[in-house]
Formats: structure tokens, C-alpha cells, sequence
């Protein structure tokens, strides 16, 4: 219910910068979390780019700090 009120919000105007690092998504996610003050955490990524190490590396850092990541990958064959 929460992220369907959310949805309509959504837009790429909301990103600070222009271009694609899924590492500064995550952290820029986790800092929200943080900030909000709460134990825990749950991070839905929209993407259409492949993870790169530094990606993972960042992921498997955010799990040790109790937020968990569901990754939903769009595209096409073609790109």
C-alpha cells in the first residue's frame, strides 16, 4: 500500500544528476533510511543496468545494516 501512493510521485526529476550508479542509489537509500530513523529497511530497485562489483560490494553492505534489497530489472532484448 505504501509504495502504490508512492508511485504517482515518482519521476526522474526527483534524481539529483543525470546518468545511472546503482552503488549511489543504494547508499543515497540507505542514508534516507537512516535518517528516518528506523532498525531496518527494505530497498525496491528499478533498473534497467547491469550490476557492476562495486554494486554488490555496496548490497552486501547495506545487508549487514538490516536493509534488504529486491531487485526489479526492465528492458528489452534490444536494450
Amino acid at each position: 500500500q505504501t509504495l502504490t501512493s508512492m508511485v504517482n510521485d515518482l519521476s526522474p526529476d526527483l534524481m539529483p544528476v543525470e546518468g545511472s550508479s546503482l552503488s549511489d542509489a543504494l547508499k543515497q537509500s540507505a542514508n534516507l533510511i537512516h535518517q528516518a530513523k528506523l532498525q531496518r529497511g527494505h530497498i525496491i530497485l528499478l533498473t534497467s543496468n547491469n550490476a557492476e562489483e562495486d554494486d554488490v560490494v555496496t548490497a552486501r553492505a547495506l545487508s549487514k545494516q538490516g536493509i534488504d534489497l529486491s531487485v526489479i530489472a526492465m528492458g528489452t532484448p534490444l536494450g
